[in-house]
């Protein structure tokens, strides 16, 4: 994902996490919040199950007990991770 949007790689924003860099997570989330919006408002969310479901995806990568080896962009990852969460937790 290292393009214009941002200038990390899809390897610097999942370490960043497990690192706990709050630039690196603040940046995970404004690149997120619009897939996760889409995603969660097509399903009958509103802002508030946004937000949460962003916090979760970014805990349960952070609580894995092993790193994350990407074969996807950290966006298809991030994604369907924040669809598990929508469908196990509404």
């Amino acid at each position: 994902m290292s393009t214009k949007e941002t200038d990390y790689s899809d390897s610097d924003l999942i370490n960043g996490i497990y690192m706990r860099d709050e630039r690196i997570v603040s940046t995970i989330i404004k690149l997120m919040r619009p897939s996760v919006t889409r995603l969660v408002y097509a399903k009958g969310g509103n802002k508030e199950d946004v937000h949460y479901i962003i916090e979760e995806v970014i805990v349960i990568i952070y609580t894995k007990t092993e790193k994350s080896v990407l074969t996807s962009s950290f966006k298809t990852f991030f994604i369907g991770i924040a669809k598990k969460v929508w469908y196990n937790e509404f």
